[in-house]
């Protein structure tokens, strides 16, 4: 399939917000060629279903973007086995993913994770002439820096907002988006 997915406990905040913020900077970048990369989330936790927190659809709406119909989704092996990417909040959803997809390993990242392997990365490093394409390359080059570089920085999780002030919120979407700054760079 060849699609990124963006994985969060419930799948009603941060991962929700991820693929809401990664679509837009996608169209922004791409116009309508970015309806050729599928941006999905899940949730390690989650029901099917489920609407984003209101907290996390008032920050998308300040930033210009409309996540009303949004609905929750559980995780689901073959959709991770599909997708070229994973990128997840923390260190413990990678687990959980895993966990759900052994086989995944190459292609999972946490957000800050993925930022800071690719942050000095060079557009023509990635392989590939449609975004599907070069969603695979951006992983195998992330894949093959994590293996030069090691472990990255301890601090690669994104912290859960729930039940915290609305600023939590926000801080959670800054650190999602500057972290999908490389990544979307890249593409």
């Amino acid at each position: 399939m060849g699609h990124v997915l963006h994985v969060c406990t419930a799948n009603q905040i941060r991962s929700a917000m991820a693929e809401r913020l990664m679509r837009a900077a996608l169209l922004a970048r791409h116009g309508t060629g970015a309806a050729d990369l599928i941006v999905a989330s899940a949730g390690v936790q989650a029901w099917n279903g489920a609407p984003m927190f209101p907290e996390a659809l008032d920050e998308l709406r300040r930033r210009g973007i409309d996540a009303a119909d949004f609905r929750s989704t559980v995780i689901d092996p073959e959709v991770v086995g599909g997708a070229r990417l994973v990128l997840v909040a923390t260190r413990w959803h990678r687990d959980m993913v895993l966990a759900v997809a052994p086989g995944a390993a190459e292609y999972v990242f946490t957000w800050q994770e993925a930022a800071w392997l690719l942050a000095d990365a060079d557009r023509a490093d990635i392989v590939g002439d449609t975004l599907p394409e070069r969603v695979a390359g951006l992983a195998a080059l992330a894949a093959r820096r994590r293996a030069t570089l090691g472990p990255a920085p301890d601090a690669v999780d994104v912290v859960d907002p729930i039940g915290g002030p609305v600023e939590g919120y926000r801080r959670a979407a800054d650190e999602i988006d500057a972290a999908l700054g490389p990544v979307v760079a890249l593409l």
